[in-house]
């Protein structure tokens, strides 16, 4: 965990607030199936606590969570291998539920964070959905652009809750959806978020960016 503080002390946000005249260009691939589980089981992304650019994404998700002392209850919607869980954990969060249908995620995510709850799941499966009345964040981060019917995950929370997402603007393997701004964000998930604030993160000089929104699920 100290490893996680020293970097996370090292990484200014950098995030630039978007323009509100940003136009619709989501790009679905509806050619694109969704990968199944074992996709993700043989590919796991590299640590992403050791990459700067995801470390500020990191950040400011959890800028809006209430102080510790709070013990806001959390779900991590596609939590992988518990990258931004180790994150929660060293700020001290603990009242926490990492859900991915990946179990070798699963067990990576418990052997990285044992202090953490884990358990494997679909987000399409009710008895999963059931549980989300339990909570009161919700975090799904770099995950929604990868589910055909992520409007369905997102309107199974139930209403009132606080909702964390982001969503890239890139054509990664498994994305379904590209979002092209936080305009387009905003427009896809209008009616089931009320977006109390957005931000565009950049990543590096290139144009790769994660747009990220918090709000009120409607």
């Amino acid at each position: 965990m100290d490893r996680v503080k020293k970097i996370m002390g090292k990484a200014s946000l950098g995030i630039k607030r978007p323009k509100p005249e940003s136009k619709l260009t989501i790009y679905e691939r509806p050619e694109r199936p969704e990968e199944k589980k074992e996709y993700y089981d043989k590919h796991i992304q590299k640590d992403a606590t050791m990459d700067e650019y995801w470390m500020k994404m990191y950040r400011q998700a959890i800028s809006y969570l209430p102080p510790v002392e709070e013990n806001p209850a959390i779900m991590d919607l596609g939590c992988g291998p518990g990258y931004f869980a180790e994150v929660l954990y060293s700020d001290g969060y603990m009242n926490y539920l990492g859900v991915d249908f990946s179990t070798v995620c699963i067990e990576k995510a418990q052997e990285r964070v044992p202090m953490l709850q884990f358990m494997p799941g679909d987000l399409y499966d009710k008895w999963i959905q059931e549980k989300f009345a339990e909570f009161d964040f919700f975090f799904a981060l770099e995950v929604l652009e990868h589910l055909k019917r992520d409007k369905e995950v997102i309107g199974a929370i139930p209403s009132g809750k606080k909702v964390i997402i982001s969503v890239p603007n890139n054509d990664g393997q498994g994305h379904v959806r590209i979002f092209g701004g936080v305009g387009e964000m905003q427009k896809w998930y209008e009616g089931f978020i009320e977006f109390e604030d957005v931000q565009t993160i950049y990543r590096g000089r290139g144009t790769v960016s994660f747009f990220m929104g918090y709000g009120t699920r409607s």
